[in-house]
Order: structure tokens, then C-alpha cells, then sequence
């Protein structure tokens, strides 16, 4: 599955795993893993955020075959943010991805890397499980206190895993790659558990009913736009355009900013300025973020975890992909052709991360304003 999401990456992994093989060799497991019989689950995934909402049909499966093993998640701190209250994990270990993404990051924060691994090992896990088969995430695993160390072996890391997982050639989504090693660990779900849900407090609801009174919310058709993404690559230009083409009387924008975002941001909030539109601009932390996009009639953003968000919490959602193919991490939802509008260039060099791209990004500058205009009426019809 990564091989399919970032083939650039893979090659990389691949030389280290080749590299690594020469001094580490672990001893397998001779028998089938039955999670239902573990206590103490050790799951790993310092991801992005829209991985994260990914993540959670599995949390949730593993919850529920082990009602009564304590799940703890290594992860970045976005992620407690998400998910503290949806009784899926019950301890939070952070640890800041950046620092795995090379072999020399690794060892130059060793010592940061030493306090979080005292906490982790705190206690010894039946099994930890790295879902994603990413060669970083498993030697990090490898230092954890666990009898059983699972994983995929797209990238390598045969060697640092006691439990190999063999992925399945029929798995086309990064959702299903997960739901395929639950079953490998011998996890039953039913077709509900098969989708990121996202769920409100009782606080949550009341504090956007005060949100929606103060500013004069109630009747209106509430349009959230999420102009930014991670990389530069994925974000589209003219949400600035399809604002003025929505705009009426009836409408009001919610204009998301996260970290970094200000220039994309300030170009759709100077054309509802224009316009003479009703919006606001939203820039708060992370938890009130997702209680403001469950407000939403509609979101409309780029390749990000804003569409994931918006869809576990049932929000009808537009997401405009660059260079990554959608058919591997579009957001997972049930019901799809009600919920959701995908936007994407059929291209052969897809995917692709490059920041010098040869075909002048026509994967995201090719989406014109008239084809995200017609696929938002489609969903707010």
C-alpha cells in the first residue's frame, strides 16, 4: 500500500531495510495471533491527522474484540486531540514524527527518543502492532517492550517483526489495508465498524448551539471552506473564484485556517470581502476545529484530514485531489454517492510528491472552478 501511495518513499525504505537486515534478525512467532486473548495492546502510528481518522474502524474493531485489554497508542499529539473522547484508546504516547523520518534524525534526538521509550516500556505489551508497514514505524517498534511485533512487510522490516503479514493484492484503500491485518490478528467486524465515525460530547453540542445563535447561524445553508493542505502540491487556487460563484443571501462561509495557511486563507477572505458575503474566518485549535465542521452543511478543501474529518462526522464533503490518487485515501465513507464528491485529474504520473514537477501541475492547477462548482450543486441539491 505504500509502494502504491509514494513509490519515491518505498525505494528509500527498501535500501535501509536492506541495510538494516545485515544486523538485526528476529526471532518468529510459530503461532497464529489471537488478539481476543491479549491485555495490553501496543498500537503504533505517529501519523498525519487525515491517517489518523483512518486509523479509526480499526481502533474501533480492536476495541471491541478486546473489551477488556488497555489499548495505547503511539502517536503524534493531534491525534489525542481527535480521538480522547471516542473510547477507542485509553492511553495517549507521543512522540514526534519527524524525529523517525530519517535514520539521522533518529539518532540525533536519541535522548529525546530515550524518555519516550521509558514510558512506553512502563509495562510489557502482549502484542504492538505498526498497521501501515512503514519501515521507520517498525524499527521504532523494535525497541518496545512487546512479546509480539506485527506488521506488514511493505517496505521491509522482516527482520524487526515477530509476526509478518502478508498484504492482500485485492486491498485497494488505506482503510481496508487496516481492516485486512485486523483480521490477520484474528479481530470479526461487521459492516459498520468498516468506517470513520466521529462523534460530539453533550459540551460540544451545546457550545456550537451558542456558536450558530452568536452569529446568527440558524436557517442558513453553512458552507466550510479549508483552503490549505500539507504540501503546497495539493493545494488548489480558486476557492477564492468558487466563492463568489455560491455566494447568495441564504449562505454563509466558514473560512478554516490551520498552521501556515495564512496566504490561502487571505485570498478567499479578501473575495467574500468583495463580494459582500457573510463569513467568518475560523483559526482555533484542533478539537474545536472538528466541532466547528460538524456545524456545516457542506465542506469544500483540498487532499487533507479536513475531508476525513468531515466525513466521520457526517458532514457532506467536496475534496479536490492533486497528486495522489484518490482511490487509495479518498475519505472512507458509507453511502458514498449521498456524502461525498471527488475532484481528481487522471494522470499517469500519479502519485506523485515531486516539488519539481514536470507536467506544471497540471494534476491540481488543471481543476477548473466550473468542475468543483458543478460537483458541490450536486451534493447541496
Amino acid at each position: 500500500m505504500i509502494k502504491k501511495f509514494n513509490p519515491q518513499k518505498t525505494k528509500i525504505l527498501k535500501f535501509l531495510n536492506f541495510v538494516l537486515s545485515i544486523f538485526f534478525h528476529k526471532k518468529k512467532s510459530d503461532s497464529i495471533i489471537d488478539i481476543k486473548k491479549c491485555k495490553k495492546i501496543l498500537i503504533i502510528d505517529p501519523t498525519l491527522i487525515g491517517d489518523i481518522v483512518m486509523l479509526i474502524p480499526f481502533l474501533r474493531i480492536i476495541r471491541k474484540n478486546t473489551k477488556d485489554a488497555k489499548i495505547t497508542l503511539v502517536c503524534n499529539k493531534w491525534a489525542k486531540d481527535i480521538l480522547h473522547n471516542q473510547g477507542l484508546v485509553d492511553d495517549f504516547i507521543f512522540v514526534d514524527s519527524k524525529i523517525l523520518n530519517s535514520p539521522w534524525a533518529f539518532i540525533r534526538n536519541i535522548r529525546y527518543l530515550k524518555t519516550v521509550y521509558r514510558e512506553i516500556n512502563r509495562e510489557e505489551y502482549d502484542v504492538s502492532i505498526e498497521p501501515r508497514g512503514d519501515l521507520r514505524y517498525i524499527l521504532f517498534m523494535h525497541y518496545c517492550r512487546a512479546k509480539r511485533k506485527v506488521s506488514y512487510n511493505y517496505t521491509g522490516g522482516e527482520r524487526l517483526l515477530t509476526d509478518i503479514i502478508i498484504p492482500s493484492n485485492t486491498v485497494k484503500h488505506l482503510v481496508e489495508d487496516k481492516l485486512f491485518l485486523a483480521q490477520k490478528v484474528g479481530c470479526d467486524y461487521e459492516e459498520s465498524d468498516k468506517y470513520p465515525k466521529l462523534y460530539l460530547d453533550d459540551d460540544e453540542i451545546e457550545e456550537n448551539d451558542r456558536y450558530k445563535l452568536e452569529h446568527q447561524l440558524i436557517g442558513k445553508t453553512i458552507i466550510g471552506i479549508h483552503p490549505g493542505a500539507s504540501l503546497e502540491i495539493k493545494q488548489w487556487k480558486h476557492f477564492d473564484r468558487l466563492l463568489e460563484r455560491l455566494n447568495n443571501e441564504n449562505t454563509v462561509f466558514i473560512i478554516f485556517e490551520g498552521p501556515k495557511e495564512e496566504e490561502a486563507v487571505a485570498r478567499v477572505r479578501n473575495s467574500a470581502i468583495s463580494a459582500k458575503a457573510q463569513f467568518i474566518t475560523s483559526k482555533t485549535d484542533i478539537r474545536t476545529y472538528v466541532s466547528r465542521l460538524a456545524i456545516c452543511n457542506l465542506l469544500i478543501c483540498n487532499d487533507s484530514g479536513a475531508g476525513h474529518i468531515a466525513t466521520a462526522l457526517g458532514v457532506p464533503t467536496c475534496v479536490i485531489f492533486g497528486p495522489i490518487d484518490p482511490e487509495l485515501a479518498k475519505p472512507y465513507v458509507e453511502n458514498e454517492f449521498e456524502k461525498l464528491r471527488i475532484i481528481s485529474k487522471e494522470l499517469e504520473c500519479k502519485p506523485c510528491l515531486s516539488t519539481s514537477c514536470k507536467h506544471n501541475k497540471e494534476c491540481i492547477d488543471g481543476v477548473t472552478t466550473e468542475e468543483v462548482f458543478t460537483k458541490v450543486m450536486s451534493l447541496l441539491d
